[in-house]
């Protein structure tokens, strides 16, 4: 646990870190801080237990790879996206670039809302998943130690259990492209005298935080 002043030496994870070709290590905090991507597909790996295919679309910010909004549904069209794209820059604010793939849901209708709200969409080259790596990594992470393990119900569970796994993105994961830190800041617990960690559960026990406690 990095924040309970507790630090693992690098190279001891590095050596059990699954390699392959693509695993980099560390990387530097990204250095522009006006930039996000807006990614739409499906986040889970299957259909729901009514077996009904759910869509996601989330925005994502760069800087502090913080999420901006998120959202889901079984009939995704280029007026929804259009919605999606109001309640994620609802008004002028830093961002001045939005990343976007190929997808037909970016219509002219949806190129027209961003560049109306000041927001220029830059498109990735077609089945380049690589120049949009942020949000991408984001899906891979929210498979992996989410949607892996979950039986989704509908699309109110989809919801809930996405606000959960956000929330523990962003307060208590860290990441190595933030030098260790999360998505909103969390700073490091020094050890107090005569304390014990604790396990605080996270997305319904999936994930855990580690604090000190004092002991009685």
């Amino acid at each position: 646990p990095l924040s309970a002043g507790i630090k693992p030496v690098s190279a001891s994870i590095g050596a059990f870190a699954r390699t392959s070709p693509g695993w980099a290590g560390e990387r530097s905090s990204p250095t522009s801080s006006n930039w996000s991507s807006a990614w739409p597909g499906r986040i889970l790996p299957g259909p729901t237990l009514t077996f009904h295919l759910l869509h996601g679309f989330f925005v994502i910010d760069h800087h502090r790879r913080r999420i901006l909004h998120l959202n889901v549904t079984a009939h995704p069209t280029a007026a929804w996206v259009c919605q999606q794209l109001r309640e994620a820059f609802p008004d002028a604010g830093p961002y001045k670039h939005a990343i976007l793939d190929r997808d037909s849901m970016f219509s002219a209708e949806v190129l027209d809302l961003l560049k109306a709200s000041g927001v220029g969409p830059a498109r990735t080259s077609i089945r380049s998943p690589w120049q949009n790596g942020t949000a991408e990594r984001w899906v891979g992470s929210v498979r992996r130690e989410c949607f892996d393990h979950v039986i989704a119900l509908n699309e109110q569970h989809v919801r809930r259990i996405a606000r959960e796994y956000i929330a523990y993105y962003h307060e208590d994961r860290t990441h190595l492209g933030l030098d260790k830190d999360t998505p909103l800041g969390r700073p490091v617990e020094p050890k107090p005298t005569a304390a014990r960690l604790e396990s605080l559960p996270r997305v319904g026990g999936l994930h855990h935080r580690y604090v000190w406690k004092a002991a009685a």
